[in-house]
């Protein structure tokens, strides 16, 4: 049995005032092109109409003796409300993208910190750790002196690794979310 594929766009545009191309192939389930084409012979053939929307970016194909004036003026309702639905979803979908990254932005500033406070508590345990050995083989009150500056001196070294990460890594991927508003805003 060969596929009338003429009767069946019409059939399709019986039940939806106006459809675009894309669709009604994706409906058929034919190539885009094959459905041009056939809707170009319906329009000559004067079954099918074609109109274009007013930004002239899509155009839409309709029954033509059934469509009445106010079939136009309820598709145009439908098409401006779906339009402002497709940008009030695409404004929603921007802000939770937005917030998405400032949130994982967040993580890795938090991952990094945690990160530094490792290295700074393991640096202070290898540090303590190797003077408590020297303290078993030495006189303790020689060596106390030399674990205050030691630790002193670890601990002015944490604080500075602190600082640079916070300044060099973190700063900086928090910093990229702020950049991105003040542009939006």
């Amino acid at each position: 049995m060969i596929r009338d594929i003429g009767e069946e766009i019409q059939q399709l545009l019986k039940i939806s005032p106006a459809m675009t191309s894309t669709n009604i192939s994706e409906q058929l389930g034919i190539s885009r092109a094959t459905c041009i084409i056939c809707l170009n012979d319906l329009i000559d053939k004067k079954i099918v109409y074609s109109f274009k929307t007013k930004n002239g970016e899509k155009t839409y194909y309709s029954i033509e003796e059934d469509t009445t004036v106010n079939d136009w003026e309820n598709i145009r309702k439908v098409v401006k409300e779906e339009t402002v639905n497709a940008k009030d979803t695409y404004d929603d979908l921007e802000e939770k993208y937005d917030e998405v990254s400032k949130n994982v932005n967040g993580l890795y500033a938090n991952i990094i910190s945690i990160i530094s406070v490792f290295v700074a508590i393991f640096a202070l345990i290898t540090v303590n750790a190797n003077i408590t050995f020297k303290l078993t083989q030495e006189n303790m009150y020689d060596v106390f002196g030399g674990i205050i500056e030691v630790n002193i001196f670890v601990v002015i070294c944490i604080v500075i690794l602190l600082v640079v990460t916070r300044v060099l890594i973190i700063n900086p991927l928090l910093g990229k979310n702020k950049k991105k508003k003040d542009k939006r805003g």
